[in-house]
């Protein structure tokens, strides 16, 4: 009894190597799924799940089809994904100068977050889109046109007040952002008969004069725009 079972062991081990052999040089999807299928009739349903379970490793030289759902734990695609109208290139040689790159393409809109359940994170967070289509970047922005119902200026380096003490003709302002290019608007924000205005800019500072000293100091705004 002890003989036979040996004897039906090593010829399962026997069918179980041939199997592998034929996985692997199965030239074609159709031959590939044939072999399985008759091999694990023969082999019955313990059998086969001994097979399926010593199954780790196959090569399939030809294409396979799979035509119901698929389950994988990690999958490493070597050329180009296709999936309905989407393509993903994996390594593009004609993008970024040439020195290749991974290209993603759709026909028609490609549509990021279509359901608005989640935001979209670019760069580690240095972009960021939120549900409600806020952008945040930490770098530049740079656009031949730009249009908005509204403006808000960020911190004080471009934007502020200053004041004409009474009895003086000019204030310095320093700030960051100011250079010799610099656009520099100036706008009063008391009551004067002086004309104010920037007689001077530099990298770093500029100032406002006025043509004559008053016995009242003169408040104003002031805003830059950069210009290159």
């Amino acid at each position: 009894m002890f003989k036979d079972l040996k004897d039906r062991v090593g010829s399962l081990e026997a069918q179980v190597e041939d199997l592998r052999n034929t996985i692997v040089k199965s030239s074609t999807q159709s031959a590939f799924l044939a072999t399985i299928q008759n091999e694990l009739a023969v082999l019955g349903a313990s059998d086969s799940a001994e097979f399926i379970e010593e199954l780790e490793n196959a090569i399939i030289s030809g294409d396979l089809n799979v035509l119901g759902r698929t389950i994988v734990t990690d999958i490493g695609v070597t050329g180009n994904i296709s999936t309905g109208l989407l393509s993903i290139h994996g390594l593009d040689l004609s993008v970024n100068n040439g020195n290749g790159g991974a290209t993603i393409n759709s026909v028609g809109d490609l549509n990021l977050q279509n359901n608005g359940l989640g935001g979209i994170n670019i760069l580690a967070g240095k972009v960021t889109i939120d549900t409600k289509g806020n952008i945040k970047t930490e770098g530049e922005i740079t656009a031949k046109k730009v249009e908005a119902n509204n403006y808000t200026v960020l911190g004080q380096d471009s934007i502020g007040s200053g004041t004409i003490p009474a009895g003086a003709t000019s204030v310095e302002i320093s700030t960051s952002v100011a250079s010799e290019s610099s656009k520099i608007f100036l706008t009063a924000t008391s009551l004067t008969d002086k004309q104010i205005t920037v007689v001077r800019k530099s990298d770093g500072k500029f100032k406002v004069g006025i043509p004559a000293p008053t016995t009242s100091p003169i408040s104003f705004d002031w805003w830059i725009v950069g210009n290159k």
